[in-house]
């Protein structure tokens, strides 16, 4: 796969990890997916579009989720 942060096509690590945001002041824990370069020590994760917009959708869910199991 052509890697964003060294400019090269090689083996990426695909990561997933819980993140966490805000939404409407309200705290959202959520799973994301990111690509890893294994080049870089600083600075070497980074998703794609499709990764980005997943993530995105995960953590409205789950705020819609919780907004529901509150009323």
């Amino acid at each position: 796969m052509f890697c964003s942060i060294c400019s090269e096509e090689h083996e990426l690590d695909l990561c997933e990890e819980l993140d966490e945001t805000i939404i409407k002041k309200e705290k959202v824990n959520y799973i994301c997916h990111y690509y890893r370069c294994n080049k870089y020590k600083d600075e070497n994760t980074f998703m794609t579009e499709d990764m980005w917009n997943e993530s995105l959708i995960n953590s409205l869910d789950i705020y819609r989720a919780l907004e529901n199991k509150n009323k």
